[in-house]
């Protein structure tokens, strides 16, 4: 067959359309490359076992996430070193996609994909994700009481854009 080998007889087709699917079929990613401060937030919520995890987010220009880490409290479980080098591979995968800026929805939705209950790691960052596409900041989007806007994370509170509302006044 034509192209099964390095070197053959007969070639059927040019060298250049080789070479040219062989480039477009690569694509043109560019990994950022992440500066040596970068501003981050933690963020505490709870696995599939009502444990306390925390995600840490760290964030570039225009505060798209760049960089995500993942804690939980250490115990004396066996599982830990497993758990932790999982979580850890995890975090590295999709912190490799936010800087190469592969884009955020095709993230959630194979971390929605390989997620096996809504409260586990993969399921946890593709909400805080999608948090985020939504401007929310803290993983749910709540609608306004006073207005038809939508209540978003900041310094603490949930508040609206729209109208002023704040669930902390």
């Amino acid at each position: 067959r034509d192209g099964s080998r390095d070197s053959q007889v007969l070639n059927t087709g040019s060298s250049d359309e080789k070479k040219t699917a062989a480039v477009s079929s690569q694509g043109l990613l560019h990994k950022k490359e992440l500066p040596d401060v970068l501003s981050a937030k933690r963020y505490r919520l709870k696995d599939a076992n009502g444990n306390t995890i925390y995600i840490i987010v760290c964030f570039g220009e225009n505060e798209t996430p760049m960089e995500v880490f993942a804690k939980f409290p250490f115990d004396n479980r066996v599982d830990l070193k497993d758990k932790s080098t999982m979580w850890t591979t995890t975090c590295r995968l999709v912190s490799l996609a936010l800087r190469y800026q592969i884009p955020i929805e095709e993230i959630i939705k194979q971390l929605d994909r390989s997620s096996g209950h809504m409260l586990d790691l993969p399921a946890q960052l593709g909400k805080l994700l999608k948090s985020f596409m939504a401007g929310t900041r803290n993983g749910f989007s709540s609608s306004c009481p006073e207005c038809p806007g939508t209540l978003v994370f900041e310094e603490g509170c949930e508040v609206c854009r729209e109208c002023g509302y704040s669930k902390c006044s």
